[in-house]
């Protein structure tokens, strides 16, 4: 198995999925050094969320609550990654990295390139397409809430094999909820701001 600290877990938001972005996701991680150990498609619940725990960032109105609807919009994908490399000693952990370097800032116009949300264009605070385990203490609790299994029986060797992202039906057809959502957008922010999607 690998060690902890070589790990790191994304997620890849209702928004996200809807755009078909989880494999183009999976290529630019792989891109940045890190190799995919298991994928899951999967409604993320309000007990997944208690599990999770996730906190989500308050700018003006947003906050956790407006973050638990987002996640009744559609399925997230999770994606349980390996960094490729040995990491130095002195370099923080896999998981601190996607959190703290990579992912970049959940307001999307301050997400630099080079970064998740800087690259694939997010939309605003809360349809910033994708979430990440900050550290490795946490991955195996969020681990156990999004494949509901440890991390150890997950990563052993003959363990049940995670579905491949080529097998999600939603990056072949269009998820219909977030027609709502953008229609909403496009009266608020204009067209020129929401790409259709569907």
């Amino acid at each position: 198995m690998p060690e902890p600290d070589r790990l790191a877990l994304l997620i890849v938001k209702p928004d996200g999925v809807a755009q078909h972005l989880t494999r183009l996701i999976s290529l630019w991680m792989r891109d940045h050094n890190y190799c995919l150990r298991g994928f899951r498609e999967l409604m993320l619940s309000p007990e997944h969320q208690t599990l999770l725990n996730t906190n989500s960032q308050t700018y003006g109105a947003i906050d956790g609550e407006l973050d638990a609807v987002i996640y009744t919009l559609g399925p997230i994908h999770a994606l349980l990654l390996e960094q490729k490399t040995d990491r130095p000693a002195d370099e923080p952990t896999a998981a601190a990295e996607l959190a703290e370097r990579l992912t970049g800032d959940f307001l999307p116009h301050q997400a630099r390139p080079g970064t998740l949300r800087g690259d694939f264009g997010a939309l605003n605070p809360v349809f910033n397409l994708v979430h990440a385990t900050d550290n490795s203490e946490n991955l195996d609790r969020d681990t156990r809430a999004l494949f509901d299994r440890p991390l150890a029986e997950l990563l052993r060797p003959g363990g049940d094999t995670a579905f491949g992202i080529a097998q999600t039906p939603h990056l072949l057809s269009p998820f219909k909820l977030w027609s709502t959502v953008a229609e909403a957008l496009t009266a608020w922010l204009g067209p020129e701001a929401v790409r259709p999607i569907d």
